[in-house]
Order: C-alpha cells, then sequence, then structure tokens
C-alpha cells in the first residue's frame, strides 16, 4: 500500500537515510557523463517488461518522442534568440513546441539532443541549467528555467510515460544543508494566469529533499491554487501535496515513470505516479492521489489547458549551490510518450 503523508508530516518524520555523495573536485564545464559498463540497452521489449506491473492500459497515443528524429531549431525574432522541439506526431504531421528558458544565454541554460550517458547509440533530450538568470519575487533574488510549453489544450485525460536521469552532479544537491521542495520536473495548468484565468490552479511535481547533508532525493506533488500578485510573481496556496518517501531518487541512472490525470473535485480528481528504478522488480506507486484537479471555487470544472511536461525550474539557491560545488544542475529525458486514456 503505498504510504500518503502531507509535506510537513512527510519531511518532520523522516530521519536521515542515505550517506552523503562525495562529487569529483575536477569536473569540465559540461560534465559529460562517463560510459557505464554494465547498462543494458534500453529496448522496446525492455519498457514492455517494464510496464507489464503497471494497472494501467492508457489509450490514445498522442506523442511519442524517443529523440533520435527529432530536433532542436534556434530561431531568431524581435527578441532574441529561442529553441523549438521539432518532432512528428504519430499520424506523420511535424509539430513542434517552444522550450522555454526565461533570462541568459547558451553559457547559462539550455536544453539540446545528446547522447545517452549509458548508451552511445541511443539519444536523449538533455537539460544544462548552470546559471540562474530569471529575476525571482525578491529584489536581488533570481531562479532558472528550462521547460517544454504546450498550450492550447483541452483536456480532462493525460498519460504520460517517460525514463529520467539524474546526472550525477545532482549528488551535489544532496549535500545542500537545508531543506528544499523547489525543484520542478513537471506542471500542470488548470487556466494560466497570464490569459487572464480567473481561477488559476496547477500541478506541480518536484524533487525534493529534507534537511541535512547527504539527505536522500524524493518526489512531491502539490495542488495549488493562485491567491494573487503580479503575472510572473504569483501567490499560491496549496491546498493538498504529498511526499513520496517509500521511493528515494536516485543519481546517475536511469528511472522509468509514468503519471496519470484525470480533472474533477476533490472526490473524482485524480493525480497518479509511479516509477522504477534499476534494481527494482516492477513498478513502485508513489502518488495515487484523489483531490481536487482545479480551483475549488470554480463555478465549472477546468480542464488542462497548459503544460508543461517535461522542466527543470528552481531557484538560485540549489542552482548555485551545486555550480559553486564544481557541478550543473542536468537532467536526462528519453522514451517521452503521451496518452489521452487510462
Amino acid at each position: 500500500m503505498t504510504k500518503k503523508l502531507s509535506l510537513l508530516v512527510a519531511w518532520t518524520m523522516l530521519v536521515s537515510v542515505s550517506q552523503a555523495c562525495v562529487a569529483s573536485e575536477e569536473k569540465k564545464e559540461t560534465s559529460q557523463v562517463a560510459q557505464s559498463q554494465t547498462s543494458q540497452k534500453h529496448t522496446p521489449q525492455t519498457r514492455d517488461a517494464v510496464y507489464k506491473s503497471s494497472p494501467y492500459k492508457p489509450t490514445g497515443l498522442l506523442s511519442n518522442l524517443d529523440f533520435e528524429d527529432e530536433e532542436i531549431i534556434t530561431l531568431k525574432d524581435k527578441k532574441g534568440d529561442y529553441d523549438v522541439l521539432v518532432y512528428q506526431l504519430p499520424k506523420g504531421e511535424t509539430t513542434q513546441v517552444a522550450i522555454q528558458y526565461q533570462g541568459g544565454n547558451i553559457n547559462d541554460r539550455r536544453a539540446r539532443i545528446t547522447t545517452d550517458p549509458e548508451d552511445r547509440e541511443n539519444h536523449t533530450l538533455h537539460y544544462w541549467l548552470k546559471n540562474a538568470r530569471v529575476p525571482g519575487q525578491s529584489k536581488g533574488k533570481f531562479k532558472g528555467r528550462i521547460q517544454v510549453n504546450v498550450s492550447g489544450l483541452n483536456e480532462t485525460s493525460l498519460f504520460q510515460r517517460y525514463r529520467l536521469y539524474l546526472h550525477p552532479d545532482l549528488a551535489l544537491y544532496r549535500q545542500h544543508p537545508q531543506q528544499n521542495t523547489w525543484f520542478s520536473l513537471s506542471a500542470l495548468w488548470m487556466g494560466t494566469p497570464w490569459n487572464g484565468h480567473e481561477y488559476p490552479f496547477n500541478i506541480v511535481l518536484n524533487l525534493a529533499k529534507p534537511a541535512g547533508v547527504g539527505a536522500g532525493l524524493y518526489f512531491t506533488a502539490k495542488g495549488s491554487v493562485r491567491t494573487g500578485g503580479a503575472i510572473n510573481r504569483g501567490k499560491w496556496k496549496g491546498i493538498w501535496g504529498e511526499a513520496g518517501m517509500n521511493f528515494q531518487v536516485p543519481v546517475g541512472e536511469w528511472i522509468d515513470i509514468e503519471i496519470g490525470y484525470t480533472a474533477g473535485d476533490k472526490n473524482t480528481g485524480r493525480f497518479y505516479m509511479a516509477a522504477k528504478r534499476e534494481k527494482d522488480k516492477e513498478l513502485t506507486t508513489i502518488f495515487d492521489i484523489t483531490n481536487w484537479t482545479y480551483h475549488p471555487k470554480s463555478p465549472k470544472l477546468v480542464p488542462v489547458t497548459f503544460w508543461n511536461p517535461l522542466k527543470l525550474y528552481s531557484g538560485s539557491r540549489i542552482i548555485n549551490f551545486i555550480r559553486d560545488k564544481g557541478g550543473v544542475a542536468q537532467l536526462y529525458w528519453d522514451d517521452f510518450e503521451i496518452y489521452q486514456n487510462w
């Protein structure tokens, strides 16, 4: 049975469960990952084996990206350069989505299709975030962002599967002495404030750590309503949240993940997540939440209108800490699938 705890209770009860990881003193700026001598090539057959233990058989494939034929293209407009991810839909049409950075340049942050850190014959989507260049909520505070923006949605059900690899440099994140719950990996938006929606709501998945040098990394999920503030400096209030302390997130290995969303109120809304590490025999259910997926004050159900399915977003406190210790905040993504029903 999945252990469900509030964020506050979860972090309060959590004791030190992991030892500090020692990072290399000498790191190149690109921080390339050494090739694993024991990893096995990931194939459709191995993916089928991973998801055989899933309780869900999603249908209605919307996108399937393995980053072999996809491209990231840099374009220019009056505001400067920006990147788009170009890919084919299942029926063969070519489309694209924006990659948002917000501030800085290629030396500060970038998304590129690169070699798999464990398989030179495979390609992945690589996020590299060295410097926080986005003005934060307070004067003198900054944050950093790399995210795929999927707009124009009207979805009441979504299901995604992908693989995630935390670069070894993220072992340095574990060395930060303080608790941190802001290291976002994805965000579902049910009404967006920048489009003037009256009742904005979001569900955000984070990679969090409790206080203590060497503490482990865990996923957290939180549903929040917007309570005010400027467009880029909004104030939000959580109405539910859980910490998945039954699953410590490893660094330096691929993790298989599946996430499901169904629109609804406190009795019918769903947010589900399961994951599998290399050592696991089957998927572990981390979240199976029944609660609001839209603002409780909204007179009608609000579907997903905007989505950041692949995201790296945090404050300068963590981004700079990793950089100052000789690393870079980095993630790899692969085998990304989106379904409409589950």
